[in-house]
């Protein structure tokens, strides 16, 4: 599938969370708007500020619907990633090539625009103490992060390193 926009129809989520049990994006349809967020790895050092950040709202975010957080780790990585942290949403793995949720959702690999973003990603998870760890999935995956509404339609597209801040803004806009 190719990049979605704003008002297209979200493709299915459906699997088992890694923390928290079977997770079904349909299921919300009707109820809660969902944020979901994609993410490359947890060895990542900038999928981990992303990851502290998300964890620093998430319980803002929830109070107005649920999250979601799709990552390439594999099981091992993931639940030691997790083990210390107090995660209250679920986080699904989409570890084997050629990672059908990444795709549905039309998410391929970093845009060399993205570069000045990146680098200033790494270098404020470098200044928080947040090392690089074991690489895994594709390497040049890019993360983005969506929006979808009670209707099942995405509200908010966004390719690239998480901005929370825009994504917030669109968030709470209701």
């Amino acid at each position: 599938m190719g990049i979605l926009k704003i008002g297209d129809k979200a493709p299915e989520i459906a699997g088992h969370s890694i923390n928290m049990g079977d997770f079904k994006l349909s299921d919300a349809k009707g109820g809660q708007r969902v944020f979901v967020v994609f993410s490359r790895y947890f060895g990542c050092s900038l999928c981990q500020l992303d990851f502290k950040e998300l964890l620093e709202k998430a319980s803002e975010i929830q109070k107005r619907g649920k999250m979601v957080y799709i990552d390439q780790s594999n099981e091992e990585t993931a639940s030691k990633f997790l083990s210390d942290k107090a995660v209250t949403f679920p986080v699904i793995l989409d570890s084997k090539e050629p990672y059908p949720f990444y795709q549905a959702y039309g998410i391929g690999n970093f845009s060399p625009l993205d570069m000045p973003k990146i680098m200033e990603r790494v270098a404020k998870a470098r200044s928080q103490g947040l090392q690089h760890g074991s690489y895994e999935g594709n390497e040049k995956q890019s993360p983005a992060d969506f929006i979808v509404s009670r209707e099942g339609t995405i509200d908010y597209a966004h390719y690239g390193p998480l901005d929370l801040d825009k994504a917030m803004q669109v968030w709470f806009r209701d």
